[in-house]
């Protein structure tokens, strides 16, 4: 329910899915176990329904974070829950991990590099920017 509330829009118009996000936060306890089951089956079968796909696209400036689709924080937290529970990442990993960053990844790659030349060992690197 706290992914409820975290829905930011007040507005009480429907989206294109046919539900206002007001009447949403208004009928939780109603509506929970439903959606809560509607989701899991997504997650289970890995079937994301096209008509879940469909939105409408308004360029605004927000100011501050920009507020997440409560969809997309439950498939991430439960994602972010599959990589910690099956130690699917390596150490060297630092997407996806808590306390990790670009900053922390640029940390560990230059200690490697002055560890190696400390040694005098022979370094090779591969940069990509597959952007």
């Amino acid at each position: 329910m706290g992914n409820t509330d975290s829905l930011k829009n007040k507005k009480k118009s429907a989206g294109i899915d046919e539900n206002s996000p007001y009447l949403m936060k208004k009928c939780k306890h109603k509506l929970m176990k439903p959606l809560l089951h509607l989701i899991n089956c997504t997650l289970e079968e890995g079937v994301f329904s096209d008509r879940l796909k469909l939105a409408v696209i308004k360029p605004l400036h927000k100011k501050g974070k920009e507020s997440i689709k409560l969809i997309e924080k439950i498939i991430l937290k439960r994602i972010l829950e599959h990589f910690n529970n099956t130690d699917i990442l390596e150490d060297f990993q630092h997407g996806f991990k808590k306390g990790r960053s670009i900053m922390s990844a640029a940390v560990q790659f230059v200690q490697h590099v002055l560890e190696n030349i400390n040694e005098k060992s022979e370094m090779a690197g591969v940069f990509l920017d597959p952007s």
